[in-house]
């Protein structure tokens, strides 16, 4: 969301940000699961990663959904996932 001047709001990122993990974090177990079963089945079945690819993933942390189906899946087809590597600045290599 950018400002008047065309920066981005960083602010505005922040509390969006802020909403969603508490959203999030706000889920029941059966919810939680509900919705990790249904994005697991929406990734694998994406037209682009129906022969093998490369994909970057993540991690789950801090109440995200948790995909590690989607990636046992993926990886039997022969799709590689890739993990983001965080140097000591918080930076991404």
């Amino acid at each position: 969301m950018p400002t008047a001047d065309g920066h981005p709001d960083v602010d505005a990122f922040a509390t969006t940000r802020r909403r969603v993990r508490l959203a999030r974090r706000s889920l029941g177990d059966a919810d939680r699961a509900v919705a990790e079963e249904r994005i697991c089945r929406s990734v694998v079945s994406l037209q682009e990663l129906s022969r093998p690819a490369r994909v970057g993933w993540y991690l789950a942390t801090d109440g995200e959904v948790d995909l590690e189906r989607a990636v046992e899946t993926l990886r039997s087809g022969g799709t590689e996932l890739w993990l983001p590597v965080i140097g000591p600045s918080r930076s991404m290599r």
